[in-house]
């Protein structure tokens, strides 16, 4: 895999991690 590959997929990661701690912060409230 290219390192550039590798960046993209944790961004996508991260970006679904976040989006998750957010649901769960709305829930919560």
């Amino acid at each position: 895999m290219k390192a550039r590959e590798l960046r993209e997929m944790s961004l996508e990661e991260l970006l679904s991690k976040e989006q998750e701690l957010k649901d769960q912060l709305f829930k919560l409230k």
